[in-house]
This record gives structure tokens, C-alpha cells and sequence, in this order.
């Protein structure tokens, strides 16, 4: 809008150079006859009319120019909002992504923490497990020794027997 502005006012500009220039020009023209001879009537309204028509053809091409240059600023203010809109959604696009992005590196940071936990109580579990296969091991070893020991006392107290039975016949 400020370029169309700015142009319009140079146009302005130019117009009235323009007719200051025909001011000048007719000026110079007028001394020119004066040193020269006065020109006749009919070529002096010649003269005029073909001053008033270049003076009607520069406003109609500014006229023109002006027409077509606002038709270019509305086409350019339509493109520039259209470009704007695009702009905006690739932004919210962007937020969109970048937040979607942080929840899928919380839940990594969450599932990692998760499996450092899990592998601490696996951890936890194969100590608790290798140390009731210890005991298991000793139990065992204790159970067997006692099974030992009953046999043996089992048998001493057979022998026992035998021997009070022999005594006692």
C-alpha cells in the first residue's frame, strides 16, 4: 500500500512538472514570437489544441497507470494474504510437531527410566533367587546329613535291640 502511495504521489509529482513545463514551454514560445513576429491566429489555436490534447493524453495514461496500479496492489494485498495464511499454519504446523515431539521424548525418558527399574528389580530378583538356592543347598545338604544320621542311628538302635534281645535269651 505505502509503495502504491508513495508511486501515486510521484505521479502527482510528475503531472505537475509536466505542467510546469508546459508553462515554461509556452513562455518560451510567446518570447520566441516576440523576437521572431507574432504567428497568425489559426496557428496559434493550432497550437493550443494540440497543447490541450498532449496535456488530455498525459492524464489518461496517468489515469491508465493509476488504474493499473491499483489493480496490482489488490492483487498483491490478495497474494500477501494468502501467503500470510500459509505462513500461519506452517507455524501452528511447526508448534504442532515440536510438541509432539517433546511428549514422544517424555514417554522415551518415561519408558527408559521404566526399564532401568525393571532391570534393577531383575537385579534384585536373581540375588533373592541365588540366595534361596543357597539355602536350598544347605537344606539339602543338612537334610541329607540328618537322613544319614537317622540310618545310622536307626541301625545302632536295631543293633541295640539285638543285642538286648540276645542278652536277655
Amino acid at each position: 500500500m505505502e509503495a502504491l502511495t508513495t508511486t501515486n504521489a510521484l505521479m502527482k509529482e510528475d503531472l505537475a512538472i509536466a505542467k510546469n513545463s508546459i508553462i515554461h514551454l509556452q513562455e518560451d514560445n510567446d518570447r520566441l514570437r516576440k523576437e521572431k513576429g507574432l504567428p497568425t491566429q489559426q496557428q496559434q489555436e493550432e497550437l493550443d489544441r494540440e497543447a490541450k490534447k498532449a496535456s488530455r493524453i498525459s492524464v489518461i495514461g496517468c489515469e491508465e497507470e493509476m488504474q493499473d496500479l491499483k489493480r496490482q496492489l489488490e492483487e498483491e494485498s490478495a497474494h500477501r494474504k494468502q501467503v500470510e495464511r500459509e505462513l500461519e499454519l506452517q507455524i501452528q504446523m511447526k508448534a504442532e510437531s515440536e510438541m509432539a515431539a517433546k511428549l514422544l521424548e517424555k514417554d522415551i525418558h518415561e519408558k527408559q527410566d521404566t526399564i532401568i527399574s525393571l532391570r534393577r528389580q531383575l537385579d534384585d530378583i536373581k540375588v533373592i533367587n541365588l540366595e534361596m538356592y543357597r539355602k536350598l543347598q544347605e537344606c539339602e545338604s543338612s537334610l541329607k546329613q540328618k537322613t544319614e544320621l537317622i540310618g545310622r542311628l536307626e541301625a545302632k538302635a536295631t543293633e541295640m535291640a539285638e543285642t538286648i534281645r540276645s542278652l536277655e535269651s
